[in-house]
């Protein structure tokens, strides 16, 4: 491997494992609505607030079953959740 090769490797950051949504399809969304080019930081940045509002819309949710004596979430339970 030639010095600039790893010096490459060593500048890529290591996927984080507790990241469940895929910088891809970050990258893809955008390109569709017609972002040609995000730099990393901003595709990362945009996944992490995503994954933490969606935690919480989840989270919201979840409450709002328990409520009703229900271990599923419905598509009402998410509605509410986002109000």
């Amino acid at each position: 491997m030639s010095e600039t090769q790893s010096q490459t490797v060593e500048k890529r950051e290591l996927p984080n494992p507790d990241q469940e949504i895929a910088f891809g399809q970050i990258d893809r969304l955008l390109r569709k609505m017609g972002i040609g080019v995000a730099s990393p930081s901003a595709v990362k940045r945009i996944a992490f607030v995503l994954e933490e509002r969606a935690k919480e819309i989840g989270f919201d949710a979840m409450m709002l079953a328990r409520q009703a004596g229900r271990r599923q979430i419905t598509e009402e339970d998410v509605s509410l959740a986002l109000q």
